[in-house]
Formats: structure tokens, sequence, C-alpha cells
């Protein structure tokens, strides 16, 4: 099942991809409510919205069974009709203000490597503001006076209940689905940080810096995340290329590593670090990230002097 945060008209609404159709979800679930409880409850217009009605009690407890049957009662009476998303809806970032995103670094041997940075010995994690986040076909802004920015295209879980002190057994039971994150990086910022043994936060962070989307997958697709393929284009050109088989820490690991010391919350992001093949971009640029299952990730380079 995927889900998908869109706006259309003056509407924002959680979505249901059905084929090439996108269905409102916020409405279906009013409908749903309505016929079995005779209360349509809230108006759902975000992922967070819709996993807060999930925390609050049954039936959202089991969130992918219950959409399961919304499905299907929306399928016994025909309401995909009155319910699909006609024109032209853009699609927004998953959660477009996750509390955190917690994003891995040096993950991937090869990109270790090709950074002459040494391979990590437990899980190396970091965090990327909220404010950064932008969705499919929007701009990512080449800052002013930047002298590299790297793409990143990345594997990402979206948290779907509060987890803390996990155990590699229970791990993924926190994780409400995947969508691809593009952790875009002013590279000679980053490095003059380094260098000066000061945090490297704002290299990761300026606006637009976090591309996310285009959809969520939810865990009853994707059961096992290590086993798809990531890649970046620019212009067409191949960029990128891994298997999430290839991570040193596999998700599990990573949110064990994670949760001992933070608590996550549901709409958090976790970020599993990119392959190898880092190389700059400028403005003008179509960068394209794609993970299989999930589907392709698409933004235009602008300069900061041209950004709509």
């Amino acid at each position: 099942m995927k889900l998908a945060s869109v706006k259309y008209g003056t509407q924002e609404t959680v979505a249901l991809v059905w084929g090439d159709d996108l269905i409102d979800l916020g409405r279906g679930l009013r409908l749903y409510r309505l016929a079995k409880e005779g209360d349509p409850g809230p108006v759902i217009h975000s992922l967070p919205e819709l996993l807060a009605q999930r925390q609050s009690g049954a039936p959202y407890r089991l969130f992918t069974a219950f959409l399961a049957e919304v499905v299907a009662f929306l399928d016994r009476h025909n309401l995909w009709p009155t319910l699909t998303i006609q024109g032209t809806p853009r699609l927004g970032p998953p959660v477009a203000r996750p509390g955190k995103i917690i994003c891995l670094g040096r993950n991937y041997a090869a990109h270790a490597q090709e950074t002459d940075s040494p391979i990590p010995q437990e899980p190396i994690y970091f965090v990327k503001a909220s404010t950064a986040v932008i969705g499919q076909d929007e701009e990512i802004v080449y800052p002013e006076g930047a002298e590299r920015v790297d793409p990143e295209a990345e594997l990402a879980a979206v948290i779907g209940t509060r987890a803390r002190n996990l155990t590699l057994e229970n791990a993924l039971d926190c994780v409400l689905g995947y969508t691809i994150l593009n952790d875009v990086t002013e590279r000679s910022l980053q490095q003059h940080d380094i260098a000066a043994k000061q945090p490297w936060f704002r290299s990761k962070s300026c606006d637009t810096f976090c591309p996310m989307g285009p959809v969520v997958v939810l865990t009853d697709e994707i059961p096992d995340p290590h086993t798809l393929q990531v890649s970046l284009h620019v212009n067409g050109e191949l960029r990128q290329t891994a298997s999430t088989a290839e991570m040193i820490f596999k998700l599990p690991e990573i949110l064990v590593a994670i949760t001992h010391y933070i608590t996550l919350e549901p709409g958090d992001i976790v970020s599993t670090g990119t392959p190898q093949g880092i190389a700059p971009i400028k403005p003008g640029d179509l960068v394209e990230c794609t993970v299989t299952g999930i589907g392709t990730l698409r933004n235009r380079v602008v300069s900061s002097t041209t950004a709509s």
C-alpha cells in the first residue's frame, strides 16, 4: 500500500495511491467511520494527523490492517469515482515538518572510501533541519556563495509509532513505511566545518536541502528494506547506484543505536545513508533519486537569485 501527501486546489490530504489514481483517503476515512461508528471523526490533512488518530486507540492500532479494511469498504461501495482526486494535484513531502530527521553517515563502504574516511565501527548519525524539507518537483536552491553542492540518494524509513530502547528483534516494528530522501549537502562547507572540528549541521540543513517522496510505501509491500536498488541520475546521467544490501549497518542496527539514547516519535524520519558516486550539481540540473518499489524523486536545481 502506498500513501502520498497531496495538495489540490485549496485542499491538503493524505492520498491512497491506487494504480494511476490518487484517492482522497482523508475523505474516505470519514465516510468509513460515519458508516461504521456514526461519527466521521476529525478531518485528516496529513500523515502525522493520520498517525495521531492511530495512536489514540482502536481501530488505528493495527494501521495497515485498518487501511486494508477501509480500502475494502470503499471498493465494496464503489466510492472510487467520488474520491479520486481530479486535475493536477501536487505531491508534497510525505511528512512536511518531521519532528526529527536523522541520517546515517558513511553507511556504504565504497562511499566512505571515496571521501577518504575510515569505515565506521558503529552507526554515525546526524540531523537535518525540518525546514529543509521539500517534495516532488520542488526546487533545490543553490545557496549564494556555495562552492560545491552534492545530492545524495537514500532510502529513508518513516516512523509510525513511539520507540525507545529497541532490540534487533523488534526494531522494524516501529517503521510505518519507506520513502526516498535526497541528503543534499554543501560539500565545501561541510569539509570546512569538519576540518575546524565543528558540527556540520549547517551544510546539511540549508533551505530545500531535504527533498523527500514521492510516496510512502508501507511495510506490507517492502517487508525487507535490504533488497532494494538505490540510484541517482543528474540530467539523465547515472551518478550513484547500489543495493541496500551493501549497507554497513542494516536498519534494525541503526534503529537500536538511535533509540538507545533518543526516543523516536510518529512521523520522524530515519535515513540510511548514501552509496558511492557523489558529485556536484549546478543550477539548471535535474536530479532524480530512484529506489525500487518506491519510485523516483525528482527536483530541479535553481540559483538563489532565480528561486521562485
